[in-house]
């Protein structure tokens, strides 16, 4: 059985194997834990100073990787990763005086695309 100490090991190589994967190693990236976020997984980024910062709620990802085991652990990882890229995409579109609820779904879709696409490459 994994320990939270091991999984956290896990998700932070994870998050790098992602980074690289996405092209992202000017980026500073900090991963940290706060279990009462509401989502698995949140990403906030800084794109003038390259950083970004990946929270997982650990509670969360630790009861998926009991089911789940890799697969959800580098989905959850890819994902937030992958926002990096679309946080732009984001920002211009919120500009544009498009629906929050509207950029918000969308984001999310283009995110786990962008993810899912990654995944296969890599197999």
């Amino acid at each position: 059985m994994i320990t939270k100490k091991d999984l956290k090991q896990k998700i932070e190589k994870c998050v790098q194997e992602a980074q690289e994967d996405m092209f992202l190693q000017n980026w500073d990236i900090i991963v940290y834990y706060d279990n009462k976020i509401d989502s698995v997984g949140q990403c906030e980024r800084d794109r003038e100073y390259l950083r970004a910062w990946i929270t997982f709620n650990l509670d969360k990802v630790f009861e998926d990787y009991k089911t789940f085991k890799e697969n959800s652990l580098k989905s959850y990882c890819y994902h937030e990763v992958a926002h990096i890229l679309i946080k732009e995409l984001e920002f211009l579109a919120t500009c544009r005086y498009i629906g929050e609820e509207e950029i918000s779904t969308e984001r999310e879709r283009l995110t786990e695309s962008i993810a899912r696409i990654i995944l296969k490459l890599k197999k």
